[in-house]
């Protein structure tokens, strides 16, 4: 199936016909933007995940290559683990934004954003002589991410179990499995599917007929911009520092050995601080402001950051953003304003 293929499909289940700017859901919203927040907070939703991109990486030298060239510690993986991790430079700035799962033989990456040629390229120079192959799998599998809070039990009823984080497992329904990959991307059960190109209105028809609620781009960025995850490309790329991104503690490992970029980004954590990183902000009304849309003290007087990537929240009430914030101003409840050229200045809250 082409990617119009499942646009069309899409749209044939949707009352919205307007489409996403991000990375992710391709639509807005499926119609009623309210019901599949309510489906997330109380029972199970289902995203499409456009231009998330998935690798497997087979090889005995998988992990001894992975763990060279990635911020986290894949020595310590094994089958049914996994990790989040950055890719750097040399310099210690962002290349790449992944998701690690180790299988028996394979490593599967998975990356929500960003140039997957680029990065597939930076990989792939550093090979040499490591027993190491790279297969992208997007042109044999589209990606779906299942979660909200009854995430997990709905994973028990369709796949037949819940799966414990990181763990995978192949659904064999129908004629063309698909495989479920458990990773909570939110503060919440999440499901990563896995479906066969040939078969993805089947599959599709399963699962929105189970009780689980198609949902679009608002639902899906404003529990992206709460939860404080990036987007490669879009919140954070080569120009940021991986400390920037405020993963830290979920993305990079201070007691593995040498990797590239490790250098400075120890210097920086042993001796230094960022001048910015990224927060998540809300405010009161329906506006929505475009990236690049400066952040000021209150008082106006002095720029302290930039918004990234916008939405609006599914109660159609407020707006929710990750921005780049200079860090005197990161803490919970700080007060900022939003001034856009051409739109009404904004109050706003770090989250």
């Amino acid at each position: 199936m082409t990617a119009a293929d499942t646009l069309s499909l899409l749209r044939a289940h949707s009352q919205s016909e307007t489409l996403s700017e991000l990375p992710g859901p391709r639509l807005k919203s499926f119609g009623d933007s309210a019901a599949e927040w309510k489906a997330v907070e109380e029972e199970t939703v289902l995203f499409d995940l456009n231009q998330s991109f998935c690798w497997r990486m087979t090889g005995k030298d998988r992990i001894k290559f992975m763990n060279n060239f990635c911020t986290n510690n894949m020595v310590l993986l094994q089958p049914g683990s996994g990790c989040e991790t950055f890719s750097t430079s040399v310099k210690g700035r962002v290349l790449g934004h992944l998701f690690v799962v180790c299988e028996t033989d394979s490593l599967l990456l998975i990356g929500l954003g960003g140039d997957e040629e680029e990065l597939l390229k930076h990989f792939r120079k550093y090979v040499l002589l490591d027993d190491v192959q790279i297969t992208p799998l997007n042109e044999q599998y589209e990606l779906f991410y299942m979660t909200g809070n009854g995430a997990g039990a709905k994973a028990e009823e369709v796949i037949g179990t819940s799966l414990e984080r990181w763990q995978t497992a192949e659904v064999d329904q129908f004629e063309q499995p698909f495989l479920s990959v458990r990773i909570d991307l939110f503060d919440m059960p999440g499901y990563l599917l896995m479906i066969p190109q040939n078969d993805v209105a089947t599959h599709w028809k399963y699962l929105t007929e189970n009780g689980i609620l198609a949902a679009g781009a608002d639902c899906f960025h404003t529990l992206r911009i709460e939860s404080g995850l990036p987007l490669c490309g879009i919140d954070i790329s080569e120009d940021n520092l991986a400390h920037e991104a405020a993963r830290t503690s979920s993305a990079i490992s201070f007691t593995k050995g040498c990797y590239l970029g490790q250098e400075p980004i120890a210097r920086l954590e042993t001796l230094g601080h960022t001048n910015q990183e990224l927060r998540s902000v809300s405010w009161d009304g329906a506006h929505i402001f475009s990236p690049g849309a400066a952040l000021f003290t209150t008082a106006g007087e002095k720029q302290i950051g930039r918004i990234t990537s916008t939405c609006l929240h599914p109660d159609g009430t407020s707006g929710r953003a990750l921005a780049m914030v200079r860090r005197e101003y990161l803490e919970s409840g700080t007060a900022v304003l939003i001034d856009a050229e051409g739109v009404e200045k904004q109050l706003a809250v770090v989250l």
